[in-house]
């Protein structure tokens, strides 16, 4: 009976102190301010070189590149592609396109030309053909309605301010039966340690946010289900439930999808 009393009182405890300090932490970041485009910005132009080096020691440690493989691997299905890949950052994708099929159009965006100049480097060390073209993901009025067969992002969702205006924005210049390729991290939604990850995500948030221009809190579970006609073909998290790679497919049938 004092072992079960022990045990609750501790839970307890933990749960108290625990949050806490997430109260406290949310109170510390709203004092802090909202991380504005222009930081964001700032942060991608001055640290592009340090950033990329960070991806790919990152992606290196937790095996990222066996995932992005995967999601860049659906482009292969079809070599005349329309492809768009929003928030493209310093190319770090560009191993894993086709490198064989010329008929490919593809395209890279980001809000970063210093990003985009390491991008066209990677692309043409990789051998393949990427037009660069400095855009906000959140915002891409100059895009036609169904102009590319397959969207990819990766981990962009993090760093823009509206995740549901990019990701209606992406669906709407999908072509009909066209694919969203996203891999992302954010909320923790593993049934055990969720509340430990999200505790610790939460808690550094705003550091983070401020030395990278990247939210790694986000909900992007709620965000994805959140989009209306849109199929969710593969949804599967790793790291704890802290990465998300998905698969959304843009219905056949004509979308209404209005800007949020």
């Amino acid at each position: 009976m004092f072992l079960k009393y022990a045990v609750l009182g501790t839970t307890v405890y933990a749960v108290g102190v625990g949050g806490t300090l997430v109260y406290r932490s949310l109170q510390k970041d709203k004092a802090l301010g909202e991380v504005t485009d222009e930081h964001r910005i700032k942060v991608f132009e001055e640290k592009s070189i340090e950033f990329d080096d960070h991806v790919r020691q990152s992606d290196g440690a937790f095996k990222m590149d066996k995932l992005r493989k995967r999601l860049i691997e659906f482009t292969h299905s079809k070599p005349d592609a329309r492809i768009l890949e929003v928030a493209a950052g310093s190319g770090v994708n560009s191993e894993w396109y086709l490198r064989s099929a010329p008929t490919q159009k593809l395209v890279w965006t980001d809000l970063s030309e210093s990003m985009l100049r390491l991008a066209r480097e990677s692309a043409k060390s990789n051998g393949i053909n990427a037009e660069c073209i400095v855009l906000d993901g959140e915002k891409m009025d100059s895009v036609p309605d169904d102009s590319f067969d397959f969207v990819i992002e990766t981990f962009g969702l993090c760093s823009v301010n509206r995740p549901k205006a990019a990701l209606t924005e992406m669906l709407r210049v999908c072509a009909p039966g066209g694919l969203v390729l996203l891999l992302e991290h954010g909320k923790s939604t593993n049934s055990i340690f969720s509340f430990a990850m999200n505790w610790y995500l939460n808690a550094n948030a705003m550091a983070h946010a401020r030395l990278w221009g990247c939210w790694w809190n986000r909900d992007i579970q709620s965000e994805i289900k959140s989009l209306p006609d849109v199929a969710i073909e593969k949804y599967e998290t790793h790291h704890v439930g802290t990465t998300h790679f998905i698969v959304l497919r843009k219905p056949k049938k004509a979308l209404s999808l209005r800007k949020t």
